[in-house]
């Protein structure tokens, strides 16, 4: 379901960061777990997930932070030239992919640039837990580097530690996941967001304790399976969708006229995940973990394919 919200007031937190801060509708529950995300539509087949931040002070609001990317597609680059206070947007439910542990003995978070935006609710809710953690953030310089005093203060508020990490400063040079990870607390959970190469070192050093390392994708670091081509079975109306070789499942859904949710298309928020009941999926999500995949229970239709030339789908 879409919300209409208004923008409520925008914030420059450094050199190529907005926060947009949103007021809902009387009666909109605006509470929202750590790690939680939402969908932003910027125009009509325009949608983009966002990271939820803190605003502190605020009631009946919550907000995201962009980053005005060089390459944007239009996502970005739409908030920062064209979004102005009190405008209105349609934004989704906020939904939890990227989920905190709030059980674990110890944390530490590992951030590049705007991959910080999902860690300020975690970290907050953390030191309202009175759990212990440690944030090592990355970013290219001090200026380009969102929310450093808001983090450095509730480091220092809760008794935590942040590691600052500028290329200008070296920080290239001293970043170490390896050495972070062996020499963890007992039983500690890992957390990574940040740019693709950031995420497959993560990846590689937690490659031990994948059932404590969590991490979030910017974007897909592999193409939409569209090599095969194959036949869909909706079970829900019996419909059959022919989805030809270079095109994806959800572009042969909605050319036979369903309105599937979709966002990023590439696999890594999660709004496109559909149902399998039958047949085997060539996943290409960032989202599932390798056992969810071998599962074949969903898939995401945005960038999926075929391994069997048959799925049936709980649409």
């Amino acid at each position: 379901m879409s919300t209409q919200v208004r923008v409520k007031s925008i914030i420059e937190e450094c050199e190529g960061v907005k926060t947009f801060v949103l007021e809902a509708p009387r009666g909109v529950d605006t509470a929202f777990a750590a790690g939680a995300h939402l969908d932003v539509a910027l125009g009509a087949e325009l949608s983009r997930s966002y990271s939820l931040v803190p605003v502190p002070g605020e009631t009946g609001c919550y907000a995201f932070s962009v980053r005005l990317a060089p390459d944007s597609r239009g996502g970005s680059r739409h908030l920062h030239e064209a979004v102005r206070q009190g405008d209105t947007l349609w934004v989704s439910e906020t939904r939890n992919n990227f989920a905190l542990a709030e059980e674990a003995p110890y944390s530490y978070f590992f951030a590049g640039g705007i991959g910080i935006t999902p860690f300020l609710s975690m970290l907050e809710r953390l030191v309202v837990l009175d759990r212990p953690w440690e944030l090592h953030y990355a970013s290219r310089d001090r200026t380009s580097a969102p929310f450093l005093e808001r983090l450095q203060r509730l480091a220092k508020a809760s008794g935590n530690k942040v590691v600052l990490y500028f290329d200008d400063q070296g920080g290239r040079e001293r970043w170490s996941v390896a050495r972070i990870v062996a020499d963890a607390a007992p039983q500690a959970h890992f957390y990574c967001c940040g740019p693709e190469g950031m995420l497959a070192d993560f990846r590689e050093r937690t490659a031990g304790c994948t059932e404590r390392a969590h991490y979030e994708y910017f974007a897909a670091d592999t193409e939409a399976a569209t090599e095969s081509g194959g036949e869909l079975e909706l079970a829900r109306s019996g419909k059959v969708v022919k989805v030809a070789p270079g095109q994806t499942i959800l572009e042969a859904l909605q050319g036979a006229g369903l309105d599937v949710p979709f966002s990023c298309r590439e696999g890594t928020c999660g709004t496109c995940e559909v149902g399998l009941l039958e047949g085997e999926a060539d996943h290409r999500d960032m989202l599932l973990s390798e056992e969810e995949q071998a599962e074949n229970q969903s898939l995401m239709v945005c960038c999926s394919g075929f391994k069997s030339p048959r799925l049936v789908l709980d649409l």
